[in-house]
């Protein structure tokens, strides 16, 4: 694959975020990084009895409704 110098290709970095089992905010996934934690952890959300793995990297605490300013229900 050739790359070519386009300078019509833009990029655009409209903030910075981070939602991932070590933390759902930027200093939290920081701090929990540099302290050598892990996000694997048996599965908790759903039942996992039919999958041959128990143990995933969930995102515990995130409601996309909440994190939204909507009102749930």
């Amino acid at each position: 694959m050739k790359l070519i110098n386009n300078p019509n290709n833009r990029v655009v970095i409209t903030g910075i975020g981070i939602l991932c089992p070590l933390g759902l905010d930027t200093s939290v996934t920081w701090e929990s990084l540099i302290a050598g934690k892990s996000g694997i952890d048996y599965i908790t959300l759903f039942d996992p009895e039919p999958l041959d793995t128990k143990f995933a990297g969930e995102v515990k605490g995130f409601d996309c409704l909440l994190d939204k300013g909507e009102t749930p229900g």
